[in-house]
């Protein structure tokens, strides 16, 4: 069953049987009296807050978020459990969605770093000389450490975006994968037009083959070290390998 979220704000009237013992996320109790957070203050927040509440609310929401779920944490909880007064989460994100959008974005810094290379010159340079693999091979191989390294992003897309209505889909589309499909594609284009990579395929086919290659075995995780072990994949290196020459005996032109 699905955690609840902790009820949000002072309850009014008597509450149910079932609410009067609340569930507090996380090592921080609830702001009380005394406690040395100052009171909402209108306008830009004061000085002295700085990065440490923004490193701080960045932590409450990831533990919050993969716990409870977009939907069911409010932003007034993730400043509770920061510690910080919930006007620097508007100050600092300009509000929850942008809160989310930086918790993923952060860790998935690297896999756009390695999307921006695709066009490049040299990136292709390097592809048509055979030195150091197609592009495409190094975006999958950044997702894919991203997924060992942070293994909570897995669960929390299958329960934001892909479950039920998704309520982050649109946004997660928007912010993450419409920001690098564009490139991926373009670079399995060139790999095709150049020759490397055989005639009559089609992109979009090869980047979700790639993506559920990528993907898949993180999401699993669970399962496989039922079956395999402990630390199954926490080295995700061999597998990064395998996957690399799968794609090439998969997808590389046929040489007379």
């Amino acid at each position: 069953m699905k955690n609840k979220a902790p009820a949000r704000g002072a309850a009014r009237g008597t509450p149910p049987a079932a609410r009067r013992r609340r569930v507090q996320p996380g090592p921080v109790p609830r702001r009380a009296k005394g406690s040395g957070v100052p009171p909402r203050a209108r306008g830009r927040p004061a000085k002295g807050s700085g990065l440490d509440a923004r490193a701080a609310l960045l932590a409450a929401a990831r533990e919050l978020f993969v716990r409870y779920g977009y939907r069911a944490v409010s932003a007034r909880q993730i400043a509770r459990l920061a510690g910080v007064d919930p006007s620097l989460l508007a100050y600092h994100f300009s509000g929850k969605h942008g809160l989310y959008r930086e918790v993923l974005g952060l860790a998935l810094e690297p896999v756009f770093a390695a999307a921006r290379s695709l066009g490049e010159p040299d990136a292709r340079a390097k592809a048509d000389a055979g030195d150091g693999g197609e592009p495409i091979e190094r975006v999958l191989a950044a997702y894919m450490r991203v997924l060992a390294a942070n293994p909570w992003i897995p669960g929390l897309i299958v329960r934001e975006v892909l479950v039920g209505g998704g309520g982050y889909r649109a946004q997660f589309v928007r912010d993450f994968p419409s920001q690098i499909a564009p490139l991926a594609l373009e670079s399995i284009r060139g790999a095709t037009a150049a020759g490397r990579y055989r005639a009559g395929l089609d992109p979009r086919l090869v980047l979700v083959s790639c993506i559920g290659m990528a993907v898949m075995p993180f999401l699993g995780a669970p399962v496989f070290e039922k079956l395999f072990g402990d630390g199954f994949l926490r080295d995700p290196e061999p597998y990064i390998a395998h996957t690399r020459d799968m794609l090439r005996h998969a997808l590389q032109a046929r040489r007379p």
